[in-house]
């Protein structure tokens, strides 16, 4: 497994090098990540959790980093194999990602944005539509107080399709139409730019 090579690595290293070699096993999940290969990103990432929990302590930005890659991973092998276990343990590594990100970043941040998304696609997934979508609802605010309504991507009309989808799945059909209309607002408006 790639824990025990990891492992086998860890011990070779000295102490001072001990970082990088967290460092590179959690890029290396990363990349893991982007080819799909979920169940050994996670072992990077558990792995690469265990070194900077020794030396940075609980409250370190890079643990919400590795806790917040370790949540996202599980919630994607929830696709491939329904858990409510791994979208369980998900929701508390998220939800830590989450705190320990609020402690030392503004709340319109970019890594927070996008730790409420991740919890908002937790909650969906373990049919919590009210929570997605005060997940999904933040991380819009999060994202409009950062950027605005000027610089408009596709992204952003995602968004609040995604809204739009869980308010009508929540019954709430006015909030829905909203969402949709401003999804369709902002698709309009990147058509108009793109055109121009």
């Amino acid at each position: 497994s790639l824990t025990s090579k990891f492992q086998s690595q860890k011990e070779q290293t000295n102490d001072q090098d001990l970082l990088n070699l967290g460092e590179n096993v959690m890029a290396y999940g990363i990349a893991l990540v982007s080819l799909e290969q979920f169940n050994e990103a996670l072992e990077c990432f558990r792995f690469s959790n265990n070194i900077f929990q020794a030396k940075y302590g609980s409250d370190h930005l890079r643990i919400a980093e590795t806790l917040h890659h370790t949540g996202n991973v599980l919630e994607k092998l929830g696709d491939t194999s329904p858990s409510s276990d791994q979208l369980h343990e998900a929701l508390e590594l998220l939800t830590e990602a989450l705190r320990i990100r609020k402690l030392h970043l503004v709340d319109s941040h970019p890594d927070i944005e996008e730790t409420l998304l991740c919890l908002g696609k937790v909650h969906h997934r373990r049919g919590n539509i009210r929570y997605a979508l005060d997940f999904f609802c933040a991380a819009v605010t999060a994202r409009d107080s950062r950027l605005g309504r000027k610089s408009l991507r596709m992204n952003d009309a995602e968004s609040f399709l995604q809204v739009g989808l869980l308010q009508q799945e929540a019954g709430e059909f006015r909030h829905a139409l909203n969402s949709f209309e401003e999804c369709l607002r902002i698709r309009r408006h990147i058509v108009k730019e793109d055109d121009s």
